[in-house]
């Protein structure tokens, strides 16, 4: 469990690893400003961290349950990175700017 503070905003938050690569979160917290109803179901898919995610938010207290995918998105190949592959391609960027 985490609590932290987003833009003076105290905000809670608990994620656990269901499989190698999918992992549900859950987040609550109240915002200063915030609306009195607001409710949104999230479908992302061939991006980081893709999956399904419901957000509610009551009179500026918010609920946000994530279900997703860990890993990163290969926008070049069009699928997702293998493990490692992505370190490489940050390492050898690294590689080409310091040269």
């Amino acid at each position: 469990m985490a609590d932290y503070s987003m833009d003076g905003n105290k905000v809670w938050s608990e994620g656990f690893g269901l499989t190698r690569n999918k992992s549900l979160e859950f987040q609550m917290g109240r915002f200063r400003e915030g609306n009195v109803f607001e409710a949104a179901l999230i479908w992302t898919r061939r991006q980081d961290h893709a999956g399904v995610g419901l957000r509610l938010e009551i009179f500026g207290v918010h609920l946000i349950v994530n279900l997703h995918d860990n890993r990163h998105w290969n926008w070049k190949k069009g699928r997702w990175y293998d493990e490692d592959e992505e370190q490489a391609e940050r390492d050898s960027c690294k590689e080409q700017k310091a040269g």
